[in-house]
């Protein structure tokens, strides 16, 4: 029997290397997730074994993305320059021992060529592990001996990413990553603009958010002056999934990426704290001087934006859709070519905010519970 193209191998090994996206959102079903990532490495690990070509091929997926670490992938990795190279993705949750994690670095201190205040001050917070595991010192670590990761997925609270990442910073030690996904469950943690923003480099492409509280941070009228002093990001595409994220905060980002194509928010919780939530608060009584009714959706977004996925919440289909229409109407958005907005909808109300549509260029699909607006003046 012949044997196969390397093309074709390489399809298949491809295929089987794990993936931070395949893992699902949350914990009572992770540990699945994890078991089949798991479950892909070891079929790359016997492959490598079978043959020298087969290594040759393998070994690039096998490493290529690390969904969990451990003492023995961390010794690995310590020990060979090679191992480190290949690694283009990993989720950064600790899960090594302080002893292993010590053992880590000191093999590969030697290479690293670290500063000496910096070094020690990174030894200092391998030594500091809570519990079994270490919060900040195997991330750090793990940063430090990948030159070539391209996309990290933190789990941390906002107190831990600072700390992750500022001393890195400092000595120019952060790879050109492309993706940054964000997560955690602390839900009276909330995520704020300066507590990432550090973490995103020039060559950041997309950035992701789950489980996260988002919220613009200081007081008015302080969030007002944030986006004048604020660094431009160079976000192509946002995915919001999961993630709660008032219109300030939301405001605050956005004004932050004028080359963003693609934008993805959905469920956004608690209440109070819905993106697309329309209807101004001010009730018949209230007299304070100071309101403000909510952001719009043709207030916030930039004009480079293409492609707009959104997430119904609750009541406010039909004042969503509204805002949808006057989008699809709106001179200013000219590369915007595709939005959807799925949840939980009826047909009547995806008919009311589907007039005209032929009169600006756009048609609409109905698919079970969502409706697909595309723009066939640009397609």
């Amino acid at each position: 029997m012949p044997h196969l193209p390397n093309e074709i191998l390489l399809c298949i090994f491809s295929f089987l290397r794990p993936n931070l996206r395949r893992k699902v959102f949350f914990d009572n079903c992770e540990q699945v997730a994890l078991d089949d990532e798991r479950s892909r490495q070891l079929t790359l690990s016997s492959i490598c074994r079978a043959s020298k070509l087969f290594r040759r091929l393998a070994l690039p997926e096998l490493y290529h993305t690390i969904p969990k670490t451990s003492a023995g992938l961390l010794r690995s990795l310590s020990r060979d320059v090679y191992l480190c190279d290949l690694v283009k993705a990993i989720d950064l949750t600790p899960f090594v021992s302080e002893n292993a994690l010590r053992e880590a670095f000191e093999i590969a201190r030697p290479r690293l060529r670290l500063p000496a205040e910096f070094g020690h001050r990174l030894l200092q917070d391998i030594d500091t592990a809570v519990g079994e595991t270490n919060l900040t010192g195997e991330s750090v670590l793990l940063v430090l001996l990948l030159p070539n990761l391209e996309a990290v997925e933190i789990r941390r609270g906002t107190e831990m990413l600072g700390e992750i990442f500022s001393g890195l910073l400092g000595q120019s030690r952060v790879p050109p990553l492309r993706l940054l996904r964000l997560r955690h469950w602390d839900t009276n943690n909330f995520m704020r603009i300066k507590d990432f923003q550090q973490l995103l480099l020039p060559t950041d492409e997309t950035l992701q958010g789950c489980a996260l509280g988002w919220e613009i941070g200081p007081p008015e009228p302080l969030w007002k002056q944030l986006p004048l002093m604020a660094p431009r990001l160079s976000l192509r595409h946002i995915d919001l999934t999961d993630t709660a994220i008032d219109e300030h905060g939301l405001n605050d980002l956005l004004s932050r990426c004028p080359d963003l194509q693609t934008l993805r928010i959905k469920l956004a919780i608690p209440q109070d704290m819905l993106v697309g939530r329309l209807e101004p608060y001010k009730y018949e009584d209230d007299e304070d001087d100071d309101f403000e009714p909510p952001l719009m959706l043709d207030q916030v977004l930039p004009d480079s934006l293409q492609r707009l996925r959104l997430l119904t919440i609750h009541d406010d289909e039909v004042g969503l859709g509204q805002q949808l229409g006057k989008l699809r109407r709106e001179d200013r958005m000219t590369e915007l070519r595709g939005m959807q907005m799925e949840g939980l909808m009826t047909r009547a109300v995806n008919e009311s905010i589907s007039v005209d549509v032929a009169e600006v260029g756009w048609t609409v699909r109905y698919e079970r519970d969502k409706v697909v607006f595309t723009n066939d003046l640009v397609m």
